[in-house]
């Protein structure tokens, strides 16, 4: 391991990265410890429309039947067990946020509608890196898969209003994806916040195209075998290369329940680190503490 890479403090692990990298790599460029849903740790409610078609439209709007459903749905619904500021904390910085609406407040939503709203994970963002300087957070902000009613010009453009106000001054632009990290620094444009928009005007962060933004995610992949399998086909393809203005994200999270699983899909892929040298983002459920150090160590190891 390069001299410095064993004694990092994960709070403050890109302050400690070594000049030359700082100067050199771009944000897309580093390898960055990632929570896949995050904010997803604890279940609020579930919507009526989920549980309409398993027992109908009346049943579904019981408070009974909510109650009853909500421990069971926590499985499959909770992909985290910590605020996104104990994630920070612990040298997550990669953030993937999924937004619905309840009761007119955005919330961050799996299916169901998360305790966690989206003004309290902006909030906790911003106290952070007034806290922490020199580390950078990128944000990825789109709405949930199940939520399609959240996709309305007034919706999205709270979201990036409320984005503005918590962290306007901090925020990337498209081109900033390619610069040094020592300039961010510099002028403090610590944020890069991609916005996956299906409605609305364009007002703040950076649009996610197809062109700034690809995802090893697959529909096909269902077990821990089948991300790994994905995971190498990337090695194999060339796609695992980091590339300035492109973020690159390892989806490591498979179907069913992530506290289940995630043990599991980390001890593989950290067995994989073993042998790879690694410099893009990643998404990780329950993200275990060796894993988020393996992957912050990867940054001291020269690009094969």
């Amino acid at each position: 391991m390069a001299d410095g890479a064993d004694a990092v403090d994960l709070e403050n692990w890109m302050s400690q990265l070594p000049e030359r990298i700082l100067r050199e790599r771009s944000i897309c460029e580093l390898a960055l410890p990632g929570a896949h849903n995050a904010g997803a740790n604890s279940v609020e409610c579930i919507p009526s429309t989920t549980l309409a078609p398993y027992m109908g439209e009346t049943l579904a709007k019981s408070s009974v039947i909510q109650m009853l459903a909500r421990p069971i749905a926590s499985g499959p619904a909770r992909c985290q067990s910590e605020s996104v500021s104990t994630l920070l904390r612990r040298g997550i910085r990669f953030l993937d946020f999924r937004l619905g609406l309840h009761q007119d407040e955005i919330r961050i939503c799996h299916t169901v509608v998360c305790s966690t709203t989206y003004q309290t994970v902006l909030s906790e963002i911003r106290d952070f890196l007034e806290n922490h300087p020199e580390e950078l957070v990128v944000l990825l902000i789109k709405r949930d898969w199940e939520h399609k009613y959240f996709d309305t010009a007034h919706n999205w453009s709270s979201v990036q209003e409320m984005l503005i106000e918590e962290l306007g001054g901090m925020l990337m632009l498209g081109d900033d994806m390619k610069q040094p990290i020592s300039q961010l620094v510099k002028e403090n444009r610590r944020v890069l916040a991609m916005l996956e928009m299906r409605n609305g005007e364009h007002l703040c962060g950076v649009l996610a195209t197809s062109r700034n933004l690809k995802c090893s995610w697959s529909s096909h992949v269902m077990t821990v075998a089948d991300q790994m399998k994905q995971i190498k086909s990337w090695c194999s393809d060339g796609m695992i290369l980091p590339q300035p203005g492109c973020l690159k994200l390892l989806e490591l999270a498979i179907p069913g329940v992530p506290y289940f699983s995630a043990p599991k899909m980390q001890a593989a892929f950290r067995e994989f680190l073993n042998n790879t040298t690694l410099h893009v983002a990643t998404k990780i459920d329950f993200p275990e503490t060796e894993t988020i150090q393996k992957l912050v160590q990867m940054n001291w190891i020269p690009r094969s």
